[in-house]
């Protein structure tokens, strides 16, 4: 029908309006299908959200995949977890856009805040409600260790460089008692998840250990004699995770994801499961303002 139409037109048609509408009509009726087109492969590129974990791949993968599956399910899209191991890393997938939301630590979004869209912002929250958790110190009953500044000398194990308790909170209170940890201590290591830790504590691998403040709840092993371990001290409260996206994220689709975070309910039993593996008690809107009074501390650090 169409070699018809042409045919016909070559007849009652001057050659250049003739060339106009060949090209007219192939635009008009080409168009829907290229626009089919970029649609699909559209749907073909995933969603990517990015992890840096406190603890080890494996279990910050089990801990957020169903949270990420959650995200896909409410998108309509294919979203992927991707777990990372530096900020650096991290830092190079956001500028070359291939990763459109981050959950991460609070030093970790105060170093990379530049890469994301201020209207994203979203805290999680503990089981109890709470936008702020704390880190554990914990030593043997029977090491010589009374108070924070008994560590002059000691080692202790801290977590990864990703981690806001297990790594900042603790560096901080150390701080505090006089302790900078390339100086005063007699070596110090970067461990993975608490249990890990509280092992190598238990084990007399170091003289301290730095875990989340649920670690303690974590130990099922009846050969494990927890009376054996003490809590030294506790850091001052920090903030929970942060969930941000790429500032080249359209404004709808941060809209979509944030909406799908804030409406996970604890007491839906769908959700529960979803929170609970990934030990949070929902999310909540935040601001980048609320941010301020812990770069101020990281900068006492150095670390910025």
């Amino acid at each position: 029908m169409g070699k018809n139409l042409f045919s016909y037109l070559e007849k009652i048609a001057p050659v250049p309006l003739l060339k106009f509408l060949i090209v007219y009509l192939s635009i008009f009726v080409a168009s829907p299908f290229f626009a089919l087109a970029d649609q699909h492969r559209l749907l073909q590129e995933n969603i990517n959200v990015a992890i840096l974990p406190c603890s080890d791949v494996v279990k910050t993968y089990e801990q957020y995949q169903p949270l990420v599956s959650y995200l896909s399910a409410e998108l309509a899209h294919e979203t992927s977890l991707v777990v990372l191991k530096s900020v650096q890393e991290l830092s190079g997938l956001l500028k070359q856009n291939k990763v459109q939301f981050v959950l991460h630590g609070p030093h970790s979004y105060i170093e990379l805040a530049e890469f994301y869209s201020r209207q994203s912002l979203v805290k999680s929250l503990t089981p109890e409600g709470a936008d702020t958790s704390s880190a554990l110190i914990i030593t043997r009953t029977d090491a010589n260790i009374f108070r924070l500044e008994d560590l002059k000398g000691k080692s202790i194990e801290l977590g990864r460089t990703t981690s806001g308790l297990k790594w900042l909170a603790a560096r901080l209170l150390l701080k505090q008692a006089g302790i900078d940890i390339n100086k005063d201590l007699s070596f110090y290591a970067q461990g993975g998840c608490c249990t890990d830790i509280i092992l190598d504590v238990y084990f007399n691998k170091f003289d301290a250990g730095v875990i989340c403040q649920h670690g303690l709840t974590e130990i099922t092993d009846e050969k494990i004699d927890m009376s054996q371990l003490k809590v030294l001290a506790q850091t001052p409260p920090m903030h929970n995770i942060v969930f941000a996206a790429n500032r080249s994220v359209s404004t709808a689709l941060i809209k979509k994801t944030v909406d799908a975070l804030l409406a996970l309910d604890p007491q839906n039993p769908d959700h529960q499961k979803i929170l609970h593996k990934a030990e949070c008690g929902g999310f909540a809107k935040t601001t980048d303002d609320h941010y301020n009074s812990l770069r101020t501390k990281i900068k006492e650090l150095g670390d910025l």
